[in-house]
């Protein structure tokens, strides 16, 4: 699934479907302020619209201060072994940005800020939520025509609202699939907790981690030999 940019009206209107402005009344719901396109940056790029139509696009500037830059994957390491974890401190991706593992890596901290957009382009947007307790699943799309970074025409194109008998239907099929992953995750606490866990962990996990690694190495290897007997 490739990225995409968030569109975010941040009090303009789009014109609402008579249906689903009729379903969201009855459930004490708004119209939806956030979307999503393809047809931008794709580059997790955050726009807003204000009610006369101007497109305001995201940038991250400096504050002029420095925080710890974080390492979600060591962070959240705890059950990896010992000895993995050395060699991803050791390896060159890691490696590359710190002279020392005791020094703590400190990045420029970054605010996010909005200014007027020139955007010229013609671009959809969709969204895709529940409506009610049934949660009916609402999908929307529309066409959006902008010419230096102002709102010059709007259309719906895609409005398609699910019928309360497939919404029943799609959530007793959902709770069976909760219900079945929730045995799995209880089931997999219930073995991890175990006092012989750590023990397995320290040593079937690196030797299926590091035989990994050397049969990438060994394949690698003889492919690059089997592209020099062919003259590539």
């Amino acid at each position: 699934m490739s990225m995409f940019d968030t569109i975010i009206l941040n009090g303009y209107k789009l014109k609402q479907p008579t249906e689903l402005t009729k379903l969201l009344k009855e459930h004490g719901q708004t119209f939806p302020e956030e979307f999503q396109t393809k047809d931008l940056a794709n580059c997790l790029v955050n726009y807003k619209i204000d009610s006369n139509g101007q497109i305001f696009e995201s940038h991250f500037v400096p504050t002029g201060k420095k925080k710890k830059r974080e390492f979600p994957f060591f962070k959240n390491s705890i059950r990896v072994s010992f000895l993995e974890r050395l060699y991803f401190k050791f390896s060159r991706g890691f490696g590359k940005y710190s002279k020392s593992l005791n020094r703590p890596l400190v990045v420029d901290e970054l605010k996010e800020i909005y200014k007027k957009s020139n955007i010229t382009s013609t671009f959809n947007i969709y969204t895709y939520g529940s409506v009610g307790n049934n949660k009916r699943i609402v999908d929307l799309e529309y066409n959006i025509v902008a010419i230096n970074g102002k709102i010059k025409s709007t259309k719906l194109i895609n409005c398609k609202i699910e019928s309360e008998k497939d919404a029943i239907e799609r959530l007793k099929d959902q709770e069976e699939r909760d219900r079945q992953f929730q045995e799995q995750t209880d089931r997999r606490k219930k073995f991890t907790s175990t006092w012989y866990y750590p023990i397995l962990r320290e040593t079937i996990n690196p030797v299926c981690f590091f035989s990994r690694k050397i049969v990438q190495f060994v394949c690698n290897k003889l492919i690059n030999i089997s592209y020099k007997w062919n003259g590539v």
